[in-house]
């Protein structure tokens, strides 16, 4: 996750978008959910951390970068 927080403070630079530019897909994957809980702490759930964490990653992107697709492997605790 820390990992896709770097590359994406880096892709929000002012650049040009051509017409025939790919357009590119991001999936965030914020892991865990379910029945597995992750690692627990003070009744603090890596599941639900992550999920948060995902769930804002993927509109900051979304917001800044209109021509990226995000996608959620889940956005829900499923």
């Amino acid at each position: 996750m820390i990992f896709c927080t770097i590359i994406a403070g880096n892709s929000f630079s002012s650049t040009t978008v051509h017409q025939n530019s790919r357009q590119f897909t991001v999936v965030i994957d914020p892991g865990h959910g379910g029945n597995d809980p992750g690692a627990v702490s003070k009744n603090i759930r890596e599941k639900d951390v992550v999920l948060g964490i995902g769930l804002k990653l993927g509109k900051l992107i979304s917001e800044n970068n209109p021509e990226v697709k995000v996608i959620f492997t889940r956005n829900t605790d499923v």
